[in-house]
């Protein structure tokens, strides 16, 4: 009886307190091109377009196993929609408070909240916007260059334009401020900032949530998909049970964020920066990664700026997923022929 409760338990991964130094010591190591001649162009300072193309290769290590794949990423066709934007509150928000306001307490808001019908017609006329939105494109590849398949998305230009960078600047300049309070959650302590630093506080969590919506696309893509399984570590039997099944969130550290030499790189013209991710399953880390973001002009908007990746297991530094960026494409500009790829 003794063997299956212990099956069942399962044990929690406790983080090496340096694995994101670790991450961060072969970075670029780790992201140099296969073929060195073949060095991706830097972005121009426009938006993304339509024919816009970012592709990646990505290797995973497994021992002495290895496993690749393709992925690229195209903005398809730009039209204008009329939308209601919002976002929830990133935990670490929800413990901050701006001078000079009051917070209110739950149950005051629970109780004065009165849901009442909703014309989400007139609404969205009142309160709505007209926002550019691009079709995004996004195919997996085999190693060999066989087609493996296409998942369909779609997102707002000026979110593909702003991209990251802004949230790594912003998470740097409170680094210390805001130290170990992403990890701690609604756990943290209240803290009362100014009205700078709140703005600078809603700009870490834009970014957030735009790369947890890039995460999200990923991991709705069945290919990708597969390839995060091969690198998770995967909960216990006890804890799918308890939770029903697995719940995956992602915690992402701007606060944390570090800013690469970009000479050890190629393209070294880009403003490169490290930040750290945990994706967690069911509450425990499923992978630790480092994600290198860079500037989002055309094409590299296309994926948000993202310059490449190292993912590892949370307990085998060996195993890991290394995603690169390979080749980039500007599509059809106003008196421009399209290049790259």
């Amino acid at each position: 009886m003794l063997l299956p409760l212990a099956l069942l338990a399962g044990c929690a991964t406790v983080l090496e307190p340096d694995w994101q130094a670790k991450l961060e010591h072969r970075l670029a190591r780790d992201l140099a091109p296969l073929d060195p001649s073949a060095v991706p162009a830097p972005p121009a300072d426009a938006d993304p377009v339509s024919g816009d193309r970012v592709r990646y290769e990505i290797t995973l290590h497994d021992g002495a196993r290895t496993k690749s794949w393709q992925l690229a990423l195209t903005i398809g066709k730009v039209a204008t929609q009329r939308l209601l934007e919002w976002r929830t509150l990133s935990e670490f928000e929800q413990r901050v408070v701006v001078e000079g306001t009051e917070r209110d307490e739950p149950e005051v808001a629970e109780a004065a909240f009165a849901p009442e019908p909703v014309d989400l017609e007139q609404l969205l006329r009142e309160a709505g916007r007209d926002v550019a939105v691009a079709g995004l494109h996004v195919e997996a590849f085999a190693g060999d260059g066989t087609h493996l398949g296409t998942g369909e998305s779609s997102v707002q230009v000026e979110r593909l334009r702003r991209g990251l960078l802004p949230a790594c600047r912003a998470g740097h300049r409170h680094r210390e401020l805001m130290r170990g309070r992403v990890a701690a959650g609604k756990q943290a302590p209240l803290l009362t900032v100014d009205s700078a630093t709140a703005a600078d506080l809603e700009t870490v969590a834009i970014g957030v949530d735009a790369c947890a919506s890039f995460f999200r696309l990923l991991q709705c893509n069945p290919v990708t998909r597969q390839i995060l399984y091969e690198v998770l570590a995967l909960p216990s039997l006890w804890s799918i049970l308890t939770h029903w099944g697995v719940r995956i969130t992602f915690q992402i550290d701007f606060f944390a964020a570090e800013r690469l030499d970009p000479a050890q790189f190629p393209g070294e013209s880009r403003e490169l920066w490290s930040v750290p991710v945990v994706l967690l399953l069911n509450g425990q880390p499923g992978f630790l990664a480092s994600v290198v973001i860079g500037p989002s002009g055309s094409p590299d908007g296309a994926a948000a700026g993202i310059y490449g990746l190292v993912a590892r297991h949370p307990s085998d530094a060996e195993r890991r997923v290394v995603v690169r960026m390979a080749a980039v494409q500007r599509g059809a500009v106003a008196g421009e022929a399209p290049n790259g790829l």
